[in-house]
């Protein structure tokens, strides 16, 4: 048998998102969503750092926190702060730079009032559709919402039915 790190293949693992309030967004993402933390640690970005974030030559101190679901390598959410002010990017309407973060979950229903007894911002509340998710890229039943997390990321909240 291979090692299931290196036999994975070409899988989606983890998304970074840039966050404003790190401690905001773990709870958001632990107690409402209902995520563990895989890993966290804090760092200095050096001033003259490749990784174009914030203010050019500046160096920056931050915190990187992974979160993630039920399985043990993919579907994970990186949450990046750095102390160096960044403008935001998000809008009422989505468009170039924008992302939209699909998670799928056994109990949309719960998830929904956890969401609202939270404050969340609903763009759509939980209703019947589709979504893609057989094993061939086919639309499947489901129950699907869409809400937004502290920083103004959407995400796409679906059950299968």
């Amino acid at each position: 048998m291979g090692d299931p790190v290196k036999d994975l293949g070409n899988v989606q693992r983890r998304a970074t998102l840039f966050v404003k309030d790190m401690e905001r967004s773990v709870d958001f993402y632990t107690r409402v969503i209902g995520y563990t933390i895989y890993h966290e640690r804090e760092s200095i970005l050096p001033a003259d750092s490749p990784f174009p974030v914030g203010t050019p030559n500046q160096e920056r101190r931050g915190r990187f926190v992974i979160v993630k679901g039920d399985h043990d390598l993919m579907g994970m959410i990186g949450l990046l702060w750095y102390d160096d002010a960044m403008s935001d990017h998000h809008a009422d309407r989505l468009g170039y730079g924008h992302a939209v973060i699909v998670l799928q979950t056994t109990d949309a229903p719960a998830l929904e009032q956890r969401l609202i007894d939270y404050g969340a911002d609903f763009a759509k509340p939980l209703s019947p559709g589709k979504n893609t998710g057989d094993l061939h890229g086919k639309q499947i039943e489901s129950l699907s919402m869409f809400v937004r997390d502290p920083d103004g990321y959407l995400l796409e909240i679906f059950q299968p039915t």
